[in-house]
This record gives C-alpha cells, structure tokens and sequence, in this order.
C-alpha cells in the first residue's frame, strides 16, 4: 500500500512539473543550449553545371574500351550546435532567437579505371565545407499540446572554407624482369573554396528564412527546421548556387 501512494504520488509530480514546463506565460524567459544535425541539400545553377560537365565526361569515355569515369555530387550530414533564448511576450507566443556554428556543404566523388594495358584506378573524394554562424530571429507560437511552430527570417555569416580532398590511385607497372607490379597511393589535401572550384570566394553574408515544429518533453526541446538561404557564391560562373539545410534540434531550457 506504502509503495502504490508513493509511486502514486512520484506520477502527479512529475504531471503537474510536466505541464507547468510546458505551459507559457507572458514574461517568461529560456535559455539553453542547443545541439542539431544538418542535412545539406546542395543545388542552383553551378551544381547543375556541375553535374551535366561530370555526365558529358561520362559518356566521352563510355566510347573508349577499357575506360570509364564516373562521378557525383551528394547531400551531406553536418553538426549545429550553439545556444537559443527566447522571452514570451504574450501568452504563448515568445520572439526567439539563437546563435550556433552551423556546418554546411556538400560531397563530389571521382572514380576513373583505365583497363588498357596496364590497369590503372583512382578514387576521389572532396568534401565541401562552408561553416556559418548562424543568427535566426523567429516568432513562435506554443500549443497547449506542446507542439510549437515558428518561423522567421535567418542570417548566416560565412566564418571559414574549406575543400578536403582525398585521392587512392592503384596502378600497375613493369619491373626489370617484365613482372606486373601493382602500386597503391594515397594523397590528402585541404584548400580553399576559391582554389578548388578557381573562383571568387564564396559570399560572406546569406539572408534567408528559417520555419519549424517542434515538440517539448520535460526541459528538453525537439525540433525540425528547414532553413533556405541566399546563394553561396558561384560555380562554372554561375551566381546562383544553393545549400538548403534540413536541422534537427534537440535543446535543454534552463
């Protein structure tokens, strides 16, 4: 009997701490930090380009026996993390705002065989990085249900770039005794945007929109976002050339 009242009671204060957390009122404040998870959709006219220069080489080659190219251009999975604030201006209905390290970019992959002769591959690997601090300044709106939708305008500024590059050439060669020897390299390079792609540096400031739910348990804060943002910067000179971020948030309110 002892163990039902008190596990009886554990349950009511964890309901009535549950919906005091999640019931906002005006003049309330939150702070907390916040740790996400970027998916990075690039797109725009550059990356087209891009992708029908990698095609066009792919059929050139296709008409060679014994060669062939092929190569991408995909998403990629990058960190966010920062810390959010937030004040309740009127009953549920809050300004917010946060400030984060966002990782943004994407990923070109090469493959070229050469199986005349002497066989001959090589792997390419280039992960694009351009990393932004990123400043949203929202509006948002807290159902009674705990579901929260927001929606504002989004600043990101250009903090650093860079280009890794990985690259394994196997090759085959004759010895002095006409025996076939097979070699394996591997290189590694890290430069910047503006090398790589021989352009302009990529734009330092992008203006954007940012829109989200999310769903609040406890004092932990779980959301989706989508963020679009202005070009960032030119390829193949193409101005218009996009990275469209998916975020998935989670964050702790202090």
């Amino acid at each position: 009997m002892y163990f039902r009242i008190r596990s009886l009671f554990f349950i009511l204060l964890l309901f009535f701490t549950y919906f005091k957390i999640n019931g906002q009122q005006k003049g309330d404040f939150n702070i907390g930090p916040l740790f996400g998870v970027n998916l990075n959709i690039p797109s725009g006219e550059g990356i087209d380009s891009l992708l029908i220069l990698y095609q066009n080489t792919s059929e050139y080659y296709d008409d060679i026996d014994g060669v062939s190219f092929n190569s991408n251009i995909t998403n990629r999975y990058q960190s966010n993390i920062g810390i959010f604030f937030e004040y309740y201006f009127l009953e549920n209905i809050a300004l917010y705002s946060s400030i984060s390290y966002s990782q943004k970019g994407f990923i070109i992959k090469e493959k070229t065989i050469i199986d005349i002769g002497l066989y001959t591959k090589q792997d390419s690997l280039s992960k694009i990085n351009l990393n932004y601090i990123n400043l949203p300044f929202l509006l948002k709106y807290h159902f009674k249900n705990k579901i929260q939708i927001f929606g504002g305008i989004s600043l990101n500024y250009c903090e650093s770039d860079r280009v890794y590059s990985n690259s394994n050439l196997t090759y085959q060669i004759l010895d002095s005794e006409g025996n076939t020897n097979t070699i394996n390299e591997e290189s590694n390079s890290r430069i910047e945007f503006s090398k790589f792609f021989n352009t302009r540096p990529p734009n330092q400031m992008l203006y954007g929109y940012q829109v989200g739910i999310a769903f609040e348990l406890m004092k932990f804060n779980f959301s989706l976002r989508f963020d679009n943002s202005t070009s960032f910067g030119k390829l193949l000179n193409y101005n218009k050339n996009y990275i469209n971020t998916i975020i998935f948030y989670t964050a702790l309110s202090f």
